[in-house]
């Protein structure tokens, strides 16, 4: 029972705990200011550490843990605690304002295959967000409704508890029926007007011959119009209209295959050489 633990056993922080986190031999305590970490191997050798990080845990379902570290939302994004340091690792994806029109406080996370699920809520509406580790993690929208995610350890299989029909799904497993996804690059400035001539798109289209209703499908926008829309079915390159000049120009990829890369370029000879 609590009251019957050793004195010796305790330890506080200066602010109240939302929850916990822990990699390897180290806990990650997120309060509703700094986080701490707490490392050691025995109950009575624990050393306590609050880092520099005035980032409070919105959110105790938001924290989740691998061996890696550990992550969870603040008001000003998600944070990242690995190695004894930790930072908001969202910063170059979301301003603070963007970032709470998220509702943070929703938030419900999960890491599965080195990457962030986070599934949230705004006002009744269920949306995930899904970041894969790194410096400059890349970031994209998953149209989930979540409640409940699990990760279960020993098949490393995320399950999520749907909010629409209170039904319990296995993400990432069903390999004959790959959910449809929509990618836009930024916007490409050139100095003067290009001309963007070739594309070349390497997919898994060994898989879209196995399987029916498998495509994908490439357009091109040229100063914001729509200059090329495309269905490849090699990764041979393939010319877009000719005559086409300008400033800024955008890649959309759209579809159900996995697609592993995509080159663009002004002449055949520059694709011959990406």
């Amino acid at each position: 029972l609590p009251h019957a633990w050793p004195v010796n056993y305790m330890l506080t922080t200066d602010y109240p705990i939302v929850g916990l986190g822990v990699f390897g031999n180290t806990l990650v305590v997120g309060t509703t200011r700094n986080p701490y970490i707490i490392t050691g191997t025995t109950p009575t050798a624990m050393a306590q550490d609050k880092l520099p990080l005035v980032q409070p845990c919105v959110s105790k379902r938001s924290i989740a843990s691998d061996e890696s570290g550990v992550m969870y939302a603040s008001p000003n994004g998600l944070v990242g605690i690995g190695g004894g340091s930790g930072a908001v690792i969202t910063t170059a994806l979301y301003t603070r304002d963007e970032w709470q029109a998220i509702n943070p406080a929703s938030l419900i996370g999960a890491l599965y295959n080195n990457m962030y699920f986070g599934f949230y809520n705004v006002s009744g509406v269920y949306n995930s967000v899904v970041l894969l580790r790194g410096d400059n993690p890349p970031l994209v929208n998953f149209d989930a409704s979540a409640k409940g995610v699990f990760v279960e350890p020993t098949t490393e299989t995320l399950h999520i508890l749907s909010a629409t029909d209170n039904k319990i799904y296995s993400l990432d497993t069903n390999t004959s029926s790959n959910t449809s996804f929509q990618w836009k690059s930024k916007k490409f400035l050139f100095p003067k007007p290009m001309n963007i001539a070739i594309g070349q798109v390497h997919a898994d289209y060994a898989y879209m011959a196995a399987h029916s209703g498998s495509s994908v499908t490439i357009n091109v926008y040229a100063d914001d119009s729509l200059v090329y829309t495309g269905n490849p079915t090699s990764d041979l390159p393939f010319r877009f209209p000719a005559g086409t000049r300008a400033y800024v120009w955008e890649f959309e990829i759209l579809g159900n295959v996995p697609v592993r890369r995509v080159n663009v370029a002004t002449t055949m000879g520059a694709i011959a050489g990406a």
